[in-house]
Protein backbone atom coordinates (compact mmCIF):
# COMPACT_ATOMS: atom_id res chain seq x y z
CA UNK A 1 0.00 0.00 0.00
CA UNK A 2 1.13 3.63 -0.69
CA UNK A 3 1.91 6.43 1.91
CA UNK A 4 -1.21 7.94 2.22
CA UNK A 5 -0.25 11.40 0.61
CA UNK A 6 1.35 9.44 -1.91
CA UNK A 7 -1.60 7.58 -2.41
CA UNK A 8 -3.99 10.46 -2.82
CA UNK A 9 -1.78 12.00 -5.32
CA UNK A 10 -1.28 8.80 -7.44
CA UNK A 11 -5.13 8.65 -7.80
CA UNK A 12 -5.04 11.92 -9.13
CA UNK A 13 -2.43 11.54 -11.36
CA UNK A 14 -4.15 8.32 -12.42
CA UNK A 15 -7.32 9.62 -12.72
CA UNK A 16 -6.28 12.71 -14.84
CA UNK A 17 -3.88 10.92 -16.99
CA UNK A 18 -1.63 13.42 -16.32
CA UNK A 19 2.00 13.25 -14.69
CA UNK A 20 3.44 16.54 -12.76
CA UNK A 21 6.22 17.31 -10.82
CA UNK A 22 6.71 17.00 -7.45
CA UNK A 23 3.16 14.67 -7.87
CA UNK A 24 4.08 10.86 -6.83
CA UNK A 25 2.67 8.51 -9.49
CA UNK A 26 2.13 5.01 -9.80
CA UNK A 27 5.40 3.48 -11.40
CA UNK A 28 4.07 0.08 -13.81
CA UNK A 29 5.39 -3.46 -13.34
CA UNK A 30 6.61 -5.43 -16.14
CA UNK A 31 4.78 -8.68 -16.28
CA UNK A 32 6.39 -11.86 -15.84
CA UNK A 33 7.80 -14.51 -18.41
CA UNK A 34 8.10 -17.28 -16.94
CA UNK A 35 5.14 -19.27 -14.92
CA UNK A 36 5.87 -21.76 -11.72
CA UNK A 37 7.84 -24.35 -12.84
CA UNK A 38 8.47 -23.18 -15.82
CA UNK A 39 12.64 -23.32 -17.22
CA UNK A 40 14.04 -19.99 -16.66
CA UNK A 41 15.51 -19.42 -19.83
CA UNK A 42 15.57 -16.05 -21.56
CA UNK A 43 13.64 -17.25 -24.11
CA UNK A 44 10.82 -17.28 -22.32
CA UNK A 45 10.26 -13.86 -23.35
CA UNK A 46 9.83 -15.06 -26.95
CA UNK A 47 6.55 -17.45 -26.20
CA UNK A 48 4.83 -14.43 -24.09
CA UNK A 49 5.95 -11.54 -26.40
CA UNK A 50 3.12 -11.06 -29.21
CA UNK A 51 4.85 -10.91 -32.18
CA UNK A 52 2.87 -7.59 -32.83
CA UNK A 53 4.61 -5.67 -30.26
CA UNK A 54 7.96 -5.24 -32.15
CA UNK A 55 9.81 -3.72 -32.15
CA UNK A 56 10.90 -3.09 -28.43
CA UNK A 57 13.21 -1.54 -26.10
CA UNK A 58 15.42 -3.91 -24.67
CA UNK A 59 17.15 -2.69 -20.74
CA UNK A 60 19.14 -4.30 -18.00
CA UNK A 61 16.87 -5.13 -14.97
CA UNK A 62 19.39 -3.29 -12.40
CA UNK A 63 18.76 -5.07 -8.90
CA UNK A 64 18.14 -1.35 -7.48
CA UNK A 65 14.91 0.49 -5.15
CA UNK A 66 13.28 1.98 -7.46
CA UNK A 67 12.74 5.87 -7.46
CA UNK A 68 10.37 8.85 -8.85
CA UNK A 69 12.85 11.52 -8.53
CA UNK A 70 11.78 15.02 -9.55
CA UNK A 71 13.57 18.39 -10.17
CA UNK A 72 12.64 21.96 -10.65
CA UNK A 73 15.83 24.42 -10.55
CA UNK A 74 17.33 23.68 -7.29
CA UNK A 75 14.49 21.90 -5.59
CA UNK A 76 15.17 17.91 -5.94
CA UNK A 77 12.55 15.64 -4.17
CA UNK A 78 12.32 11.85 -4.58
CA UNK A 79 9.71 8.80 -3.66
CA UNK A 80 10.53 5.64 -2.96
CA UNK A 81 8.08 3.12 -4.81
CA UNK A 82 5.80 3.00 -1.87
CA UNK A 83 5.45 6.87 -2.13
CA UNK A 84 7.85 7.65 0.91
CA UNK A 85 9.64 10.44 0.42
CA UNK A 86 13.44 9.59 0.32
CA UNK A 87 16.25 12.60 1.92
CA UNK A 88 18.56 12.48 -0.46
CA UNK A 89 20.09 15.72 0.55
CA UNK A 90 20.69 14.04 3.78
CA UNK A 91 21.53 10.49 2.47
CA UNK A 92 22.94 10.55 -0.81
CA UNK A 93 23.81 14.65 -0.80
CA UNK A 94 26.84 14.04 -3.30
CA UNK A 95 24.09 12.84 -6.19
CA UNK A 96 21.46 14.99 -4.79
CA UNK A 97 24.10 18.14 -5.48
CA UNK A 98 24.63 16.87 -9.16
CA UNK A 99 21.32 16.26 -10.15
CA UNK A 100 21.05 20.16 -8.72
CA UNK A 101 23.66 21.73 -10.98
CA UNK A 102 22.27 19.76 -14.24
CA UNK A 103 21.53 21.83 -17.15
CA UNK A 104 17.99 20.44 -16.99
CA UNK A 105 15.60 22.86 -15.17
CA UNK A 106 12.89 20.51 -14.90
CA UNK A 107 12.11 16.90 -15.76
CA UNK A 108 10.17 13.43 -13.10
CA UNK A 109 11.66 10.19 -14.39
CA UNK A 110 11.04 6.83 -12.55
CA UNK A 111 14.80 5.48 -11.60
CA UNK A 112 16.42 3.79 -9.81
CA UNK A 113 19.19 3.71 -6.73
CA UNK A 114 22.34 1.36 -6.52
CA UNK A 115 24.88 1.72 -3.86
CA UNK A 116 28.34 0.04 -5.18
CA UNK A 117 30.94 -0.74 -2.63
CA UNK A 118 34.73 -1.54 -4.07
CA UNK A 119 32.90 -2.06 -7.43
CA UNK A 120 30.19 -4.64 -6.29
CA UNK A 121 26.50 -3.52 -5.70
CA UNK A 122 24.92 -4.23 -2.43
CA UNK A 123 21.68 -5.54 -2.80
CA UNK A 124 18.37 -3.97 -2.75
CA UNK A 125 17.36 -4.36 0.67
CA UNK A 126 20.23 -2.90 1.83
CA UNK A 127 19.95 0.32 -0.22
CA UNK A 128 16.46 0.59 0.83
CA UNK A 129 17.28 -0.35 4.20
CA UNK A 130 20.18 2.69 4.21
CA UNK A 131 17.52 5.39 2.38
CA UNK A 132 14.84 4.46 4.44
CA UNK A 133 16.69 5.43 7.26
CA UNK A 134 18.20 8.83 8.76
CA UNK A 135 22.06 7.80 9.17
CA UNK A 136 24.11 9.24 7.02
CA UNK A 137 27.11 7.09 5.50
CA UNK A 138 29.93 8.23 3.62
CA UNK A 139 30.69 5.08 1.81
CA UNK A 140 27.18 4.78 0.88
CA UNK A 141 26.81 8.13 -0.53
CA UNK A 142 30.36 7.81 -1.92
CA UNK A 143 29.03 4.66 -3.75
CA UNK A 144 25.62 5.61 -4.72
CA UNK A 145 23.94 5.63 -8.47
CA UNK A 146 21.04 6.61 -9.55
CA UNK A 147 19.68 5.66 -12.98
CA UNK A 148 16.72 6.85 -14.45
CA UNK A 149 14.90 4.45 -16.43
CA UNK A 150 11.86 6.07 -18.00
CA UNK A 151 10.83 10.38 -18.52
CA UNK A 152 7.75 11.37 -17.13
CA UNK A 153 7.86 14.74 -17.73
CA UNK A 154 10.74 17.32 -18.95
CA UNK A 155 10.67 21.31 -19.08
CA UNK A 156 7.26 21.33 -17.88
CA UNK A 157 5.81 18.87 -20.54
CA UNK A 158 3.95 16.23 -19.47
CA UNK A 159 5.47 13.18 -21.64
CA UNK A 160 4.61 9.99 -20.30
CA UNK A 161 2.21 9.17 -22.96
CA UNK A 162 4.80 9.67 -25.55
CA UNK A 163 5.96 6.25 -27.10
CA UNK A 164 8.31 4.32 -25.35
CA UNK A 165 11.31 4.87 -27.95
CA UNK A 166 10.28 8.38 -28.31
CA UNK A 167 10.33 9.05 -24.30
CA UNK A 168 13.55 7.51 -24.14
CA UNK A 169 14.91 10.35 -26.68
CA UNK A 170 13.65 12.96 -24.68
CA UNK A 171 15.31 10.46 -21.56
CA UNK A 172 18.62 11.78 -22.63
CA UNK A 173 18.45 15.20 -22.94
CA UNK A 174 18.22 14.90 -19.29
CA UNK A 175 22.10 14.48 -19.61
CA UNK A 176 24.51 12.33 -16.62
CA UNK A 177 26.46 12.81 -14.22
CA UNK A 178 29.23 10.83 -12.47
CA UNK A 179 25.92 9.39 -10.29
CA UNK A 180 23.42 10.27 -12.04
CA UNK A 181 23.03 7.75 -15.47
CA UNK A 182 20.27 7.19 -17.85
CA UNK A 183 19.41 3.33 -18.49
CA UNK A 184 21.33 1.60 -21.74
CA UNK A 185 18.14 0.63 -24.02
CA UNK A 186 18.27 -1.20 -27.19
CA UNK A 187 15.76 -1.21 -29.89
CA UNK A 188 14.90 -5.12 -30.92
CA UNK A 189 13.23 -5.26 -34.40
CA UNK A 190 12.15 -8.81 -33.81
CA UNK A 191 12.01 -12.00 -31.45
CA UNK A 192 15.61 -13.24 -32.75
CA UNK A 193 16.82 -9.57 -32.32
CA UNK A 194 14.94 -9.20 -28.70
CA UNK A 195 16.89 -12.51 -27.55
CA UNK A 196 20.67 -11.15 -28.59
CA UNK A 197 20.13 -7.81 -26.49
CA UNK A 198 18.52 -9.64 -23.22
CA UNK A 199 21.83 -12.14 -23.74
CA UNK A 200 23.66 -8.28 -23.65
CA UNK A 201 21.94 -6.61 -21.12
CA UNK A 202 21.39 -9.95 -18.00
CA UNK A 203 25.23 -9.42 -18.05
CA UNK A 204 26.17 -5.59 -16.76
CA UNK A 205 27.14 -4.83 -13.52
CA UNK A 206 24.69 -4.34 -11.18
CA UNK A 207 22.06 -6.07 -13.89
CA UNK A 208 19.94 -9.29 -12.49
CA UNK A 209 18.28 -9.97 -15.72
CA UNK A 210 16.11 -7.78 -18.31
CA UNK A 211 12.85 -6.23 -19.13
CA UNK A 212 11.36 -5.72 -22.29
CA UNK A 213 9.53 -2.59 -23.34
CA UNK A 214 6.66 -2.50 -26.16
CA UNK A 215 8.39 0.68 -28.27
CA UNK A 216 5.27 2.33 -29.07
CA UNK A 217 3.84 2.28 -25.52
CA UNK A 218 3.33 4.80 -23.55
CA UNK A 219 4.27 4.71 -20.17
CA UNK A 220 1.07 3.50 -17.71
CA UNK A 221 0.67 5.49 -14.64
CA UNK A 222 -2.88 3.50 -13.90
CA UNK A 223 -0.53 1.25 -11.18
CA UNK A 224 -0.25 -2.17 -11.22
CA UNK A 225 1.31 -4.78 -13.99
CA UNK A 226 1.81 -3.09 -16.95
CA UNK A 227 0.63 -4.63 -20.18
CA UNK A 228 3.28 -3.70 -22.34
CA UNK A 229 6.19 -4.03 -20.09
CA UNK A 230 8.14 -7.89 -19.34
CA UNK A 231 10.92 -8.82 -17.38
CA UNK A 232 13.02 -11.83 -17.22
CA UNK A 233 15.76 -12.70 -14.14
CA UNK A 234 18.40 -14.70 -13.83
CA UNK A 235 17.74 -16.67 -11.09
CA UNK A 236 16.88 -20.15 -10.43
CA UNK A 237 14.75 -22.04 -7.77
CA UNK A 238 17.19 -23.65 -5.11
CA UNK A 239 15.69 -24.81 -1.42
CA UNK A 240 18.03 -23.54 1.07
CA UNK A 241 17.91 -23.49 4.72
CA UNK A 242 17.90 -19.87 6.91
CA UNK A 243 20.38 -19.90 9.57
CA UNK A 244 20.22 -16.73 10.74
CA UNK A 245 18.61 -13.31 10.35
CA UNK A 246 19.83 -9.51 10.52
CA UNK A 247 17.46 -6.48 10.60
CA UNK A 248 18.06 -4.40 7.79
CA UNK A 249 19.69 -0.95 9.53
CA UNK A 250 16.96 1.72 9.41
CA UNK A 251 13.31 -0.08 7.85
CA UNK A 252 10.61 -0.66 9.01
CA UNK A 253 9.98 -4.33 9.84
CA UNK A 254 12.92 -5.83 7.38
CA UNK A 255 15.48 -8.60 7.50
CA UNK A 256 17.90 -9.90 5.52
CA UNK A 257 17.82 -13.72 5.78
CA UNK A 258 21.44 -16.01 5.65
CA UNK A 259 21.04 -18.99 3.61
CA UNK A 260 23.05 -22.16 3.21
CA UNK A 261 23.02 -25.85 1.72
CA UNK A 262 23.93 -29.12 2.85
CA UNK A 263 27.26 -30.60 0.91
CA UNK A 264 30.09 -29.28 2.68
CA UNK A 265 33.31 -31.27 4.20
CA UNK A 266 32.26 -33.83 6.51
CA UNK A 267 28.84 -32.53 5.97
CA UNK A 268 28.65 -29.11 7.03
CA UNK A 269 26.54 -26.30 5.71
CA UNK A 270 27.77 -24.00 2.80
CA UNK A 271 26.94 -20.71 3.20
CA UNK A 272 24.93 -18.63 0.26
CA UNK A 273 24.90 -15.12 1.42
CA UNK A 274 22.15 -12.66 1.90
CA UNK A 275 18.80 -12.33 0.80
CA UNK A 276 15.54 -11.00 1.99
Amino acid sequence: SLAPEAAEDAAASAREDRVEVFRFAHMPKPRASVRRGDPREPAALARVIPPDQYPVLVQPKLDDMRLQVDKRGRDVRAWSEGGHRVDLEHLAPTVYAEIQGMDKKEFAVDAGAQIFLRGKPLGRSEVAGYLQGREFDPEYDRGMRITAHDLLALDELDVHKRPAYNAYTGLLTVGETRHFHIVDSFEAKDAEDMLRRVETVRSMPGSEGAVVKTGDAPYSIAGGVSRSWWKFRNEADLWALIVAKTPVEGARAAWNYVGAVPGGPGGRLVPLGRTF
